[in-house]
């Protein structure tokens, strides 16, 4: 896996991936991080204390409040990347002091 790292960290976990975009305005409940889009491939799945994989973002730039929310609740990936680039919301992210990642590829 090659990354362009956004804000530097280590971290240790469970990997999540997902093969599908994720909404996080809409597909994420804030509470308890669970995916509740019925239609993901990570339904009823937890992202809590997960290292997070997915292609891309979709939707508002607005769900990195609802990434905020979810490491306010506790509930929060310990880190996340994404194949595509995710300028708003990385920017966002990055203010919260999280090992949170832009880009990655499977070799």
């Amino acid at each position: 896996m090659t990354e362009k790292i956004i804000v530097k960290g280590s971290v240790t976990g469970k990997v999540l991936k997902s093969n599908q975009p994720i909404n996080f305005l809409g597909a994420i409940d804030k509470k308890t991080g669970s995916i509740t889009d019925q239609k993901h491939d990570l339904s009823g799945k937890s992202i809590k204390d997960s290292i997070l994989l997915f292609p891309h973002g979709i939707g508002s730039s607005v769900g990195a409040y609802t990434i905020y929310s979810l490491k306010s609740n506790n509930v929060a990936p310990l880190a996340m990347a994404c194949q595509s680039r995710l300028a708003k919301s990385a920017k966002k992210k990055k203010r919260y002091k999280d090992p949170y990642k832009k880009r990655y590829r499977e070799d």
